[in-house]
């Protein structure tokens, strides 16, 4: 594939993309053309596939493919998934605003270790500032997914010391954890009478259940 300029391996998998959206039977040839991402260490070609990850995932959450589309996603990006998350380099800072969702999403170790690092420093030094105000997610939900009731108040309370822009949305840390119990306690958290969310927000919260469950 190196034979070929980063700028049109990127267009090859534009196109393919754009050739789904017209006509979703063509699927299978995108994912046919994908394959060779697992040995792309190059950003650019990667651009146009990261746009739409979220939303193929979502086709296939809670489905029999589940599984087999996130190990997917764990071939296609063994190459890029090497480089240092925690690095200060241009390329580091990308993987992490661009890749560590999905990343993260198929559990890649370096993803959830460096998410896990981020999450236990907040805790030990609470800062509103500790999280990206977009993407940050990922951090939150590795941190949330094995955590205690007393760590889940602390996020899911109106004072909790996250900013505003992540607090108002909290409804999304519902997905965070499988655990019905927990799922069930903090989504009437969020419904009940004298809660202070919106209603579009208690919109969504069911939006999401129905999506996730």
């Amino acid at each position: 594939h190196e034979k070929i300029h980063p700028v049109n391996r990127a267009q090859l998998i534009a196109t393919a993309i754009r050739n789904v959206k017209n006509n979703p039977s063509f699927i299978d040839t995108l994912f046919k053309i994908s394959l060779y991402l697992n040995r792309e260490k190059e950003f650019l070609p990667w651009v146009p596939l990261t746009e739409i990850l979220a939303k193929i995932s979502e086709e296939y959450l809670n489905t029999n493919n589940e599984d087999l589309f996130e190990e997917y996603i764990r071939f296609l990006t063994n190459a890029i998934a090497e480089t240092n998350f925690e690095g200060e380099t241009l390329e580091s800072a990308r993987i992490r605003k661009v890749f560590a969702p999905v990343l993260c999403g198929v559990k890649n170790k370096n993803c959830l270790s460096y998410a896990q690092k981020i999450f236990d420093q907040f805790l030990q030094n609470p800062s509103k500032n500790a999280f990206p105000e977009y993407g940050w997610d990922w951090v939150i939900c590795t941190g949330l997914k094995d955590a205690n009731d007393t760590v889940w108040e602390k996020f899911t309370s109106d004072e909790a010391p996250i900013k505003k822009s992540i607090q108002k949305i909290n409804y999304k840390l519902i997905k965070c954890t499988n655990d019905n119990e927990k799922r069930d306690k903090y989504l009437m958290k969020i419904i009940h009478s004298n809660s202070t969310s919106r209603p579009y927000f208690v919109n969504r919260v069911f939006f999401f259940i129905k999506k996730k469950y």
